[in-house]
């Protein structure tokens, strides 16, 4: 049976859009190949800023946000029911604050509440074994 979903993100700055962008580096626990900014919410939340890294597989947690400020925020595992060969490592943000990745020292784009510019991708949201072609 096939289930037709979809997710849709907001990222922040067309700037963290490129998968491929290069700020693949190794921590001292793992190797981050991507960070990002997301914008999320609900009708009883409001918007949420989620900072994410993308991590190798066979990585031992997550990498740090380090603030403007010099303090750390931590970065939790999502779970990966499927099995993926990368995991998502994820931590709320405040809007207007800055925020660097410890493991690869990228400069997050800062969240707004606002923004100027959106880049919208979709995912259907599939299981694997239900989207088979």
């Amino acid at each position: 049976m096939r289930r037709d979903c979809a997710f849709l993100f907001f990222v922040l700055g067309l700037s963290a859009a490129p998968l491929a962008c290069g700020d693949s580096a190794q921590g001292p626990q793992g190797q981050t190949v991507v960070s990002y900014v997301i914008l999320g919410g609900a009708a009883d939340t409001g918007p949420t800023a989620y900072a994410r890294s993308i991590v190798t597989g066979q990585s031992r947690g997550c990498p740090e946000l380090i603030g403007s400020d010099g303090a750390s925020r931590s970065m939790t595992r999502r779970e990966n029911p499927h099995g993926f060969p990368v995991g998502v490592c994820e931590a709320i943000v405040p809007f207007e604050e800055a925020f660097r990745v410890s493991w690869s020292g990228k400069t997050l784009p800062v969240a707004v509440r606002d923004p100027e510019r959106l880049l919208l991708t979709g995912d259907t949201g599939c299981d694997p074994d239900d989207c088979a072609p």
